[in-house]
């Protein structure tokens, strides 16, 4: 069995977030999204609470389950996504159900996993090989022992940042082509999309552009139910002026 592995805040999730699930769900026998619901209400003009990704969350996981039945586990972890897929890891290395991962529940026996993939940018990523693999603490332990045992060493676990390796681009697009999306000049363009533009976007009420990088496993009144809660984020004492600024700063970051 291939398992495959996706976490991160998704706030919101994104055709982006989805070229990378369609890719780990393409990829391996079974997916575990840890799908995080944290506020993001600093560092820009767009206020994204708590209440509003629980909300988006429950739309997702919904359609989610009802496109990709049997195949992806959805949860929303506590404390992180990350503090749940080093447990789900800790869970398949040691071959028994962790408090946050319980494996059987999900139909995977550790015994039977040939390969677990995380699945990521470079960033999330870092934050399960900086100073862990090859590294040890002051005390001497050894964190890559700690954490992954032997998985890493053996080549069960790996981390693919499709982003930056060779051919994973294409990989991605592939994937997403196959998921119904169309291969055209937008495509690397929703691939790479990152949250700070979709917040501008919904901040700046620019709902068009904003529904054209939602995922296409959200029907209609869906995304349209994104749309009412991200409504909710909009900072009504923005100035045009930095509202145009900000808008413009992150649509031109691709």
């Amino acid at each position: 069995m291939k398992v495959g592995i996706f976490q991160g805040g998704f706030k919101p999730f994104t055709v982006g977030h989805h070229s990378k699930l369609s890719l780990a769900l393409q990829e391996n026998d079974k997916v575990v999204l840890f799908y995080g619901i944290a506020a993001r209400t600093k560092g820009s003009d767009f206020k994204y609470t708590k209440e509003m990704a629980t909300q988006i969350y429950e739309i997702v996981k919904s359609a989610l389950q009802r496109e990709y039945a049997g195949k992806i586990i959805i949860e929303k972890p506590f404390p992180t996504p990350i503090v749940a897929t080093f447990s789900l890891i800790g869970a398949i290395k040691d071959g028994r159900d962790k408090e946050r991962s319980p494996i059987s529940q999900w139909g995977i026996n550790p015994e039977q996993v040939e390969k677990i993939t995380i699945y990521g940018d470079p960033e999330s990523l870092q934050q399960f090989t900086t100073n862990v693999i090859g590294k040890k603490m002051r005390t001497g332990e050894d964190k890559e022992e700690r954490y992954y045992g032997d998985l890493v060493k053996t080549g069960r676990l790996v981390f693919d940042d499709a982003l930056t390796d060779d051919g994973g681009l294409e990989r991605m697009a592939q994937s997403m082509i196959a998921c119904g999306y169309k291969n055209d000049e937008e495509l690397e363009d929703k691939i790479n999309v990152r949250g700070s533009q979709i917040r501008a976007m919904a901040q700046a009420c620019d709902w068009r552009t904003f529904q054209n990088f939602l995922p296409n496993f959200l029907n209609s009144k869906e995304m349209q139910q994104v749309i009412d809660i991200m409504q909710q984020g909009i900072q009504k004492n923005t100035t045009s002026e930095n509202l145009i600024r900000s808008y413009i700063y992150e649509v031109t970051k691709w």
